[in-house]
């Protein structure tokens, strides 16, 4: 056989192999989750329950009889893992809560100050509530998110504080997946909202529009 005969008989024979796990299509939708089922394939979608895997009884008889881990090297290598996931959630975490309550919030607040001085002049000088009815409307849209992402800051502390006070990686690394994560999820939406409200002079951030066209 010649070389390129060989090499499309090996790809063909790989192709043919791979292909119950083959999905050429967005790996975070819900097709592949429903795809998945259907395969028989299993769809850990967090860290905490991906590294678990590590410890399961295929793997352990993988790393073990191939001379790569012992057993007690592996639950060390997974402990290792835990640990690293939660140190930069904490990490990311009270960065998170430092940019918003440092850096977003005060802008909000500050931008929100302009436009209630705006409409407090138009008041002043009797103009229709229609001709300022915009400005209320980003004012009141601008408290909202501000009081909801405030609240949100102050719940993720709480919880990572409670994480924090968890002394088996594997429990912490779930607390920190299960209740703190939300929390930083929910604070991204309200600080999504903010960046679309808040005039791009106000905002302390690069904002993401802007990511694509900065050199």
């Amino acid at each position: 056989m010649d070389k390129d005969s060989a090499i499309l008989s090996v790809l063909k024979q790989y192709i043919t192999e791979s292909k119950p796990i083959l999905f050429e299509g967005d790996g975070y939708s819900d097709a592949w989750k429903e795809e998945a089922a259907r395969r028989g394939l299993s769809n850990t979608p967090n860290t905490p329950d991906a590294l678990s895997t590590y410890l399961s009884e295929e793997v352990l008889d993988l790393f073990t009889q191939s001379g790569v881990f012992t057993e007690r090297e592996l639950h060390a290598h997974y402990d290792v893992m835990c640990e690293s996931y939660n140190l930069k959630l904490q990490i990311e975490s009270r960065t998170l809560g430092e940019m918003v309550v440092n850096h977003i919030l005060p802008a909000a607040i500050r931008y929100q100050t302009m436009l209630a001085d705006n409409v407090a002049s138009l008041k002043a000088i009797e103009m229709p509530e229609e001709t300022y009815q915009a400005q209320l409307d980003v004012v009141r849209r601008i408290s909202e998110n501000v009081n909801r992402m405030k609240t949100s800051v102050e719940q993720m502390t709480t919880a990572r504080k409670e994480a924090n006070r968890i002394a088996h990686a594997i429990d912490k690394a779930m607390a920190y997946c299960n209740l703190v994560k939300p929390h930083m999820q929910e604070i991204r939406v309200y600080a999504d909202r903010l960046e679309y409200l808040v005039e791009d002079q106000e905002w302390p951030l690069v904002k993401y529009r802007e990511l694509m066209f900065l050199r």
